[in-house]
């Protein structure tokens, strides 16, 4: 992959990242924990190899949560979002740090290989030459076949922490930016009230009368 490809990669991470994540967040109308649910779910999936299954896998645990455990019920479109972790720009590196923590936890040392030499076998084994959920299906059939336990195992130390680090700074984050609004309500609403109020130059004064006179 190219540097120029790599850098438009990162650039548009960004801004979907502002688009789809943040202002999502800070707009909604629900309470903190409700979005941080949201965040630690997606950010659990995205760490894991099952890239083009995320989305599915979200809206069916949110039918799950929303039908049988009320209290866990989380925002899916926020979830879905945070699915985009794991990209055509981020695959590699995740499914090498996947793969390579797998093999430390199994005591595999010895089938340690570079990030060079894994990007070309994940590259041929992503190449399935199909369409659609065929071709999904096919590389994922292809990630387990080549990289097995490993990369599944080792996915699950980083998906754990990764969803509960989101979640905590997620409710910490909106718990701290709605205090800030409503601090600003407050001070405008106090601004309001203490002001001088103006006469309206469109009415007519009334001229006042001397006393003495």
């Amino acid at each position: 992959m190219s540097n120029l490809s790599l850098s438009w990669g990162w650039r548009w991470l960004v801004v979907q990242t502002k688009r789809r994540l943040i202002r999502p967040m800070l707009r909604g109308q629900h309470p903190p924990e409700y979005t941080a649910r949201g965040t630690g779910v997606g950010l659990f999936l995205s760490l894991t190899p099952t890239v083009g299954f995320q989305i599915p896998m979200v809206l069916g645990i949110w039918m799950l949560t929303k039908r049988w455990i009320h209290r866990w019920d989380f925002n899916p479109a926020v979830a879905c979002a945070w699915t985009l972790i794991s990209n055509v720009v981020t695959l590699p590196p995740l499914y090498y740090l996947f793969t390579v923590t797998g093999r430390m936890i199994m005591g595999r040392w010895e089938k340690l290989r570079g990030f060079e030499t894994f990007s070309q076998r994940l590259e041929k084994t992503t190449e399935t030459g199909q369409q659609g959920l065929d071709a999904l299906w096919a590389q994922l059939v292809g990630l387990m076949e080549t990289f097995g336990w490993p990369m599944l195992v080792g996915s699950l130390p980083w998906a754990i922490v990764g969803g509960g680090v989101g979640y905590w700074l997620t409710l910490r984050f909106l718990e701290r930016h709605r205090s800030r609004m409503d601090n600003k309500r407050v001070q405008l609403a106090i601004g309001n009230l203490i002001a001088p109020s103006k006469p309206d130059p469109g009415l007519p004064t009334v001229p006042t009368s001397n006393a003495n006179s």
